[in-house]
């Protein structure tokens, strides 16, 4: 019992000489922040050509009056992407008069505010880009351009539908 009562009155003197090492507090918090995104305030609007493309056997360009105009109003860096739409011969022009058919040569697209040249419309090209800032209220029309091969089959309702997407990051 001697040694019991030693061990404890050398327990308390620890305690008491020792606060820090021999009972150590803990104590934890926490605070909430409240935060508002804005959503993003994009504009993305596309104009079909107002008339038919009148295409010939070689390089044909689309008409600037028949152009396609593209609008973007966004605060943020963005990008304009376009693919030829249809899921059989995509990026071509298609007839669907009996039997259908389709243009050898996909249709090719370039940005007049992108230098780097006309692109196939056979995969997803990347057409325009904006830095946030200064290009508000952007407004751009990219150019077509269709080779005719000689084997091509003349119809009068060859169509393609381009799906534009703008993106911002």
């Amino acid at each position: 019992m001697k040694k019991f009562l030693l061990i404890g009155l050398i327990l308390a003197i620890c305690v008491l000489a020792f606060p820090q090492g021999v009972l150590a507090a803990v104590d934890d918090g926490s605070a909430t922040v409240n935060a508002n995104l804005p959503p993003i305030a994009l504009v993305f609007d596309v104009t079909s050509p107002a008339g038919t493309w009148a295409l010939a056997r070689g390089s044909n360009n689309l008409e600037p009056a028949n152009t396609i105009t593209i609008e973007i109003d966004s605060s943020r860096p963005w990008t304009v992407t376009a693919v030829g739409a249809t899921t059989t011969h995509t990026g071509h022009m298609m007839s669907g008069t009996a039997p259908a058919s389709f243009l050898e040569n996909a249709v090719l697209i370039a940005s007049t505010m992108d230098t780097s040249g006309f692109k196939s419309l056979a995969t997803t090209q990347n057409v325009q880009a904006g830095v946030a800032g200064n290009k508000l209220d952007t407004v751009f029309s990219p150019d077509l351009s269709q080779l005719v091969d000689d084997s091509d089959t003349a119809k009068t309702d060859y169509t393609i539908t381009i799906e534009f997407t703008c993106t911002e990051s």
